[in-house]
This record gives structure tokens, sequence and C-alpha cells, in this order.
């Protein structure tokens, strides 16, 4: 599409009887859904009905870039990959980073969508105007890191490779996918789709110019942009400590998981994950991805008594594989999470199920012969990273904790015990000191996230939001204006989840909203107004509602797990919990939907849904 953005081209690939075809779309239909998660679940809505098993070869993966990687905005490496998820049974949405979204841009198409299934295991090699789908015969089996390599190898040392290992091709529920060995398209299970349909990888290499409306107004942003970021002190920050330098302020407020959400006041065990103990004991670097000033993510490099020398852990492999199971030693957490990332599984599943599993151990809820001679003790380094490996390569009781936390919830007659909102484990944040994360986790439409809205950055972190008439940081355990937080950063993150761009950008990197909408303009030509963004982002969002709603995950989901309805008898947290009910009344007044939590008829008008929408 000449002059806005996008090239209206969206490739699209039967494996099972190899046919690839090209779809296009017009202005109308990428303003309304923009790109990223927002057109991935019109394409799931549209295409993948109710009844299909996510594992099985009718549901669709898609790989969206949206108006934005074409250019280099920082921010801009993001794309997101979108199905039908194995975890939620309705949409599964994550994002990755390094280069790979800018090089789907650049060969000419806004999105990828897959289905079918392949009688063999293949990959996708796509460079500009030639698409091929290839024998991965040879490479079926290896890990992501090698995977990886090996498809370099056979396409082009330059190329971005998105490639899933052991864990999705054995369809492990929480299967992940790995992008230039140190991004990650982690949550949902989205790995184990591509496993199910004997998809290893995609290969992109593309350098095609992208038209956009106005090129010398782009520059000038993209370059105050980038001099701001690189100048801010939480840039910096960031860039120095990586997303683990708020571990320290986290565990301490007790908003870190502890003993799988019933433990607090683990401070001073803490100590050792803090920074700067993090950065000293693993030898931390940091790493960028494409067009990035903050860099946030770790490299790290140890030789004993575990041999790691790639991406470290992130705060929520700290928190989920570290405090979660109450394990403090950086170096074990480290080679726990290399596990995870070579076998390709997400780490804050990963993590929680292994939680869950302590509990159940501690509680003598796991038949004695599903372990053997093994022990799943709280505090036990060995024994997760021991659990890693056997959930990666569903071996032993590993094959059970492959399904998901609250499949072996229910397997064991507990599921009031998983900490979990529409079956998607919850990250590192605890609602209970964030009462604005309460009514996100509960109608997230991806289930409960932090980052498809992230009102916890504004209590905590003091992250504003003027342009959406958020100028202040909020108390804590006050209940004034924290559903409409959540309301609002919900909103944003459809839109962010969309565009596609990293929130980092802003909560850390402090972009001005204002900017990236001008930025926007530049893009596309529409003249958008930031009522217009937010419309944007608040028609996504209710659209993703709807798409829960139609997968049978509507209202009846809309709950926060027992286990975060109990106060803490000490600590930051003492005595308090979110008042749910109240706040889960207001949500659905404040949104315009009815009494139940079913968007009306005159809200999706209001934000253009219109006629098969209602």
């Amino acid at each position: 599409m000449s002059g806005s953005g996008y090239f209206n081209k969206i490739a699209r690939v039967n494996l099972t009887d190899g046919k690839i075809k090209y779809d296009t779309f017009d202005d109308d239909f990428y303003k309304l859904f923009l790109g990223g998660s927002g057109l991935g679940a019109k394409i799931l809505y549209d295409e993948v009905p109710k009844e299909v098993d996510p594992l099985h070869p009718n549901n669709k993966i898609i790989f969206a870039t949206g108006p934005f990687q074409g250019t280099k905005i920082p921010g801009s490496a993001k794309w997101s990959l979108i199905s039908k998820s194995p975890l939620t049974y309705t949409l599964g949405d994550s994002a990755a980073g390094a280069k790979f979204g800018p090089n789907i841009k650049g060969c000419g198409i806004d999105a990828l969508i897959v289905e079918g299934k392949s009688k063999s295991p293949v990959y996708l090699w796509i460079e500009e105007d030639n698409l091929e789908i290839r024998d991965a015969s040879g490479i079926w089996g290896q890990d992501s890191f090698e995977s990886i390599d090996a498809i370099k190898n056979e396409t082009d040392k330059k190329a971005s490779v998105a490639a899933i290992g052991p864990a999705g091709e054995s369809k492990v529920r929480f299967a992940c996918v790995v992008v230039d060995k140190h991004s990650y398209a982690g949550r949902t299970g989205n790995g184990a789709v591509m496993g199910s349909k004997n998809l290893k990888a995609v290969s992109v290499l593309g350098g095609k110019k992208l038209e956009v409306h106005n090129e010398e107004l782009l520059k000038e942003i993209q370059k105050d942009i980038m001099k701001k970021m690189a100048k801010n002190e939480r840039g910096k920050d960031l860039r120095k400590w990586g997303t683990v330098g708020g571990f320290e302020t986290f565990n301490a407020l007790d908003n870190t998981p502890k003993k799988y959400w019933d433990g607090c006041c683990w401070t001073e065990e803490g100590e050792p994950l803090c920074t700067p103990n993090y950065n000293e004991t693993l030898n931390v670097k940091p790493k960028a991805c494409l067009y990035c000033p903050l860099a946030c993510h770790r490299h790290i490099s140890i030789t004993e008594p575990y041999m790691i020398d790639g991406p470290g852990p992130e705060y929520e492999t700290l928190a989920l594989l570290g405090a979660n199971c109450l394990v403090n030693d950086a170096k074990a957490i480290a080679k726990a999470n290399d596990i995870c990332n070579k076998l390709g599984i997400d780490t804050i599943s990963t993590g929680s199920v292994i939680g869950f599993s302590m509990q159940a151990y501690e509680n003598g809820w796991i038949p004695a012969a599903q372990l053997g001679d093994m022990k799943i003790e709280w505090g036990d380094s060995e024994a997760v990273i021991r659990l890693v490996e056997m959930i990666g390569n569903r071996k032993g009781i590993g094959d059970l904790l492959a399904e998901g936390t609250l499949n072996v919830a229910k397997k064991f007659g507990k599921e009031d015990y998983a900490v979990h909102v529409r079956g998607l484990d919850l990250p590192g944040h605890d609602p209970r000191l964030c009462y604005s994360l309460a009514v996100n986790y509960a109608t997230g439409t991806r289930g409960a996230c932090h980052y498809r809205g992230c009102p916890e950055e504004t209590e905590i972190g003091g992250f504003i939001l003027p342009e959406f008439d958020v100028g202040k940081k909020p108390r804590f355990f006050v209940v004034e204006d924290k559903t409409k937080l959540a309301i609002v950063h919900q909103d944003f993150g459809a839109f962010l989840g969309s565009a596609v761009l990293c929130a980092f950008v802003f909560v850390e990197g402090e972009a001005s909203i204002t900017q990236y909408l001008d930025a926007l303009n530049a893009t596309t030509g529409w003249g958008w107004s930031i009522k217009d963004l937010a419309t944007c982002g608040e028609r996504i969002y209710n659209f993703q509602r709807l798409l829960n709603i139609r997968d049978g995950k509507g209202p009846e989901y809309d709950i926060l797990p027992k286990k975060l309805m109990v106060p803490s008898k000490e600590g930051a947290r003492k005595g308090r919990v979110p008042p749910f009910e109240e706040m889960l009344k207001e949500c659905y007044t404040l949104r315009g939907w009815d009494e139940k939590g079913y968007p009306s008829k005159a809200k999706l008008e209001s934000i253009g849904l219109k006629g098969e929408f209602l």
C-alpha cells in the first residue's frame, strides 16, 4: 500500500498441500485492527471456529507486524505471534524482538499465516519475494539454538530465525518460540502450535524499502526519540541492570511470588538475585534488539558450576523459577533458564507448574509411583533444573507437568490451588500489592498478563500517561481510580500489541506517546489524534474480548485465583486484598458493558465495531 506504512500483502502458507498464496487488505482494515495482535485476533475470529482444538491442523498461526516495522523507530523490532492457545483455548498472543519483525516487513509482507500440517518436518525460508517450504527432517530434534544456527547455515547468516525446540516438537502446552537465540515469543504456548504443524522454524531476510507518508519528518522524530531515550536516566538504568533491576524493589514489597504465592518476607533470602549481585555473579553484558538504545536483555558468561554463554534470566524468570520456588542461587536459575531457552519453554509457566508441584509434593498430592526416588522440595535448585529438563523433553513426571498448571491441578483434584486466569499462569506481580492488577489480570484477553496492560508500572514505577488522563502515581491499597488505571493500560497495551511496539520505550525509556502518534501519522498519513489512538486500542481490546466470548472464555472466567484473595499475615501486604468484586463491577460499568460483562451493542458501535461483530 503505497505511502501508508503497509505493503498490503499477507502471505498464506498451507502446509497440508504446500500451496502458497497472498491476501490483501485495505486502509479501512488496518485503521480498525492496525496489525500485530489486532490483525491476528481478526483472522482467528474469522477462520478458526470455537470447536477447533489448538493442536489440530485447522488451527492457524500468524506472524504479524504493524505499521512501524519498516521504520527505524525504537521499539519497532517487535512482532506478534498469534494463534489459538493450547493453554487457554482462546487468543494466544505473544511477542518477540531481535531482528525478525523488520525482516518480515522487508520481505514485502505485513504478516504470514500458516495453516494445515506438513507430513514431515519443514521450515519456511522467505527472502523478499521468494517463499519456500524446506525440509527440516535433519534438524528436527535439535534444540532451538542448534536449529537457528543450522538454518542460518542453509539460508543466510544475516537471516533472522524464529524456531522451536524439542518442547514445541513434543507439544508442551507452554512451549515458546526462540528468535535469533536471544528473544522469545514466550507466553500462551504458540511453540506447541508450530510443533503440531511440523513447522520447525521460519527464516526471513528482507530489505525492501517501505514507503511512508512523510519520510523526512519520520527520520527527525526517530532521531529525537533515540537521543532522548539514550540520555534518559531510567533508560540508562535499564541498560545497566536490565529487567532484573526491579527485583530488589518488587521482592521487598512482596510483589514477587514466594512459595507459589503463599509466602512473603523473603527480602534477605532474595539478595543474591538482586543487582549488583546478579551482574557480578553472572558476568553480565547488555544486549539490544534492533534500533533500540535500551538493551534490556542480558548476556551472561559463566564457567562453573555450569557452562553458560548466552541469554541470562530476566526478572520474570528470577521471580517464577527463583523466588516462587524459594531458590536464590543465581547460577542455578541461569542454568534452568538456559535449558528453558534451548528446549523452548516459557519460563513463567515452567516456574509456575514447578512451584505448584513443590506444593503438591509437600501436601502429598502426587502419587509416589509418578516420582520414583525424586523429591520436589522447596528451595531445591537441582530439583528445579531436573524438572525443567523433564518438562521440556516430556520425560517421567515432566510429561504430566508439560500439560500446564491448571491441567495438573485438575488431575490431582486441586483446581482451586492453581494460580491462573483463563489457564494462563500469572506473571511475577501480585495484585494484593497493586490493586489495578486485579481487574487487569481477570479481564485480560490472553489471560493473566502484566504487559497487555501494565498498570503496575504506574503504581510502583510512576509511569504516567497524561494523554490518557493518568497524571500521577497513585498510592498503594487505595481503590480509587485503580480500575480506570487498569482500563487505560489495557487499551494502550492493545494498541502497542497491534502497532507492534515494545512497552519499554514508554515505561523505561520515557518516550512520549504523543511523539509516537506523530510517528504513526508520518508513516501512514492518517492524521490521527490522541482520541483516535485511544479508540483504536479500546476497539482492539473489545474485539479480543468478543473472541474470548466466542471461544467460551468470556465473563465467567473474569476471576482471580483464590490464593490471591488470602491476605498476608506479615510484610508489606499484611492484611490486604483488593476488593475484587467491587472493582470488577466498576470495570464493567466504565467499559460500557452490561452487568454480566458482555460488551453492549452501543459500545461496540461507538468504537467502530458494527454489523458482523455484534
